[in-house]
């Protein structure tokens, strides 16, 4: 990741890696829709494996770059990454099986809710500052997903918007509990122990209470694809991180919003209005004033 990019700086070099973990997460999401819009398999089913094939490729990120002396440091905080653990799979399972019953333009809206809810946790359990312009503009993000899942009409939500608004939550306390671990422990490592140990419960669960591998033939390959580029957006995003700010590299990830919409529309025919696209726009601006100018 330190690696020298001739010709760029390091602000150019990080902005482009927040653009890739876009695409990346973009792509991520397309690929499970897909999955569940064309083969029919059981939801849950495909979350598990999702969630495991994510894990081998966060267990190898460890293997590779992680010293004895580091894992061992790390078990001194045993019950923190035991409840980073349960809260990683519980938004992850959230997230996949809640897209399994909603549109994939919806969960990339959706995704960006956690946001709130790790500044709301930071402030709770941090103690970090939230200022008065960032609390507006939560409204408005509100406002604007309110837009842009529900519309201007009387109309429900999906049920799987629903689940996956949970599964945000689960996303901000995780967010705030790795936060806290990173503080103490090797930043790197953290976002690739909390996805393989995910991937690990996730394998167990499947191997107790589902067993059977033909959901592996069917969309095995689809599943590994998703968990690849699940696992780069994630490195990306560490690496845009590293070479900017989080600020700025959490702005450029959630403008996922924008390829993830368009590709649904040409790839996936899902339908598209004008009151998505004005939420949209109201999302991303909060989104950029609540993580950057919020915070300068």
């Amino acid at each position: 990741m330190k690696r020298r990019w001739h010709g760029l700086s390091d602000a150019a070099k990080g902005t482009l890696a927040g653009i890739i973990a876009a695409c990346c997460f973009a792509a991520y999401l397309l690929i499970n829709q897909h999955v569940f819009s064309r083969f029919d398999v059981g939801a849950l089913d495909y979350a598990l494996l999702f969630n495991a094939m994510a894990g081998v490729f966060a267990g190898v990120s460890l293997a590779a770059s992680t010293t004895t002396h580091k894992i061992a440091k790390l078990r001194t905080d045993w019950r923190e990454l035991l409840l980073l653990s349960f809260l990683g799979l519980a938004g992850m399972l959230l997230l996949v099986f809640g897209q399994a019953y909603t549109t994939s333009i919806h969960t990339s809206l959706l995704v960006t809710a956690s946001i709130i809810f790790t500044m709301l946790f930071s402030g709770i359990f941090l103690h970090e500052r939230v200022t008065t312009r960032q609390k507006w503009w939560v409204v408005c993000m509100f406002a604007g997903l309110y837009i842009a899942i529900v519309g201007l009409h009387p109309t429900s939500m999906h049920a799987g918007d629903a689940i996956i608004l949970i599964g945000t939550v689960m996303f901000g306390a995780g967010n705030v509990l790795s936060r806290s671990l990173m503080r103490k422990h090797d930043a790197a490592i953290i976002p690739d122990f909390r996805m393989f140990a995910v991937g690990g419960v996730a394998a167990l669960i499947y191997g107790l209470f589902f067993r059977s591998i033909d959901i592996v033939s069917v969309v095995g390959a689809w599943a590994v694809a998703a968990a690849l580029l699940f696992w780069l957006a994630k490195r990306f995003f560490s690496t845009a991180v590293h070479l900017v700010n989080a600020n700025h590299a959490i702005v450029l990830v959630n403008a996922q919003i924008v390829p993830a919409s368009i590709a649904s529309v040409l790839l996936l025919g899902e339908s598209y209005s004008w009151e998505k696209m004005f939420g949209s726009c109201i999302v991303l601006a909060s989104i950029y004033y609540i993580a950057w100018k919020g915070r300068n």
